[in-house]
């Protein structure tokens, strides 16, 4: 419990078995719940329920799909926490900046915060040039779309209220038969749906100065341009297709 508030920690953990073992220690004890969201019972990441000291607290997922979003999806669908912080299993996320999302959340009742690396006293050490330019870019053109004045969009670290993120739709996509394999939001662009339909709607959103860290092991699942166009796409939609 934190502020008298029951919080939950999603992590999508695809093939992060080397990382989450470091990270788990990390997450702060007043943690109620860490749900680990795996693509498929061979993945090594399920060993992580040995452990003991956090078996209590560990709910291990398996995704009916692949991808990020729809992980994402899974261990939101089943969080009981009054509030979810939603944080990458590379050990990229300062964990000791949890806390100061969580009191933005529920002191300042905010619906959903964005850590950026881009406010002051924010930053990374892991983003290239090209992925600050893409990135950027798709923070600027939501900008123009949403009014808004958002400064990092493609971050990961993001916190949300439950009861919020439970009242959005995020089942309802278009049908995309016509590019084979693409499953709209359940990709890297789930985020942005949720900040997108979100704004949409009204619901009071921040953003907080982070430090992104390197990642700890292995490669990233992320493709800059592939998951650049997903954002795209998604940013495009999510304007318009209320226009219907």
């Amino acid at each position: 419990m934190y502020l008298g508030k029951r919080i939950s920690v999603v992590i999508p953990a695809k093939n992060e078995a080397h990382n989450i073992t470091r990270i788990i220690p990390g997450i702060p004890e007043f943690i109620d719940e860490i749900l680990l969201v795996t693509s498929s019972k061979e993945d090594t990441t399920l060993d992580l329920l040995k452990i003991s000291a956090y078996e209590d607290k560990l709910i291990c997922l398996i995704q009916p799909k692949v991808g990020k979003g729809d992980a994402q999806k899974k261990g939101i669908r089943h969080a009981t926490g009054d509030y979810i912080c939603m944080i990458d299993a590379d050990g990229s996320v300062n964990l000791n900046e949890i806390e100061h999302m969580l009191k933005l959340l529920i002191l300042e009742n905010f619906d959903l915060v964005k850590g950026s690396r881009y406010l002051k006293s924010g930053g990374s050490e892991d983003l290239t040039n090209f992925r600050s330019f893409g990135n950027l870019f798709l923070t600027k053109t939501t900008n123009i779309l949403f009014s808004q004045k958002w400064s990092d969009l493609a971050y990961g670290f993001v916190g949300y209220k439950n009861s919020s993120i439970k009242e959005l739709d995020l089942h309802t996509h278009p049908q995309m038969r016509f590019i084979p394999g693409y499953n709209y939001g359940d990709g890297f662009e789930l985020e942005t749906v949720i900040l997108t339909r979100m704004s949409r709607i009204g619901y009071k959103i921040g953003e907080f100065p982070s430090f992104e860290l390197k990642r700890l092991d292995g490669f990233s699942n992320l493709r800059a341009v592939r998951d650049g166009f997903r954002l795209l796409f998604a940013i495009v939609y999510e304007r318009f297709q209320c226009l219907k």
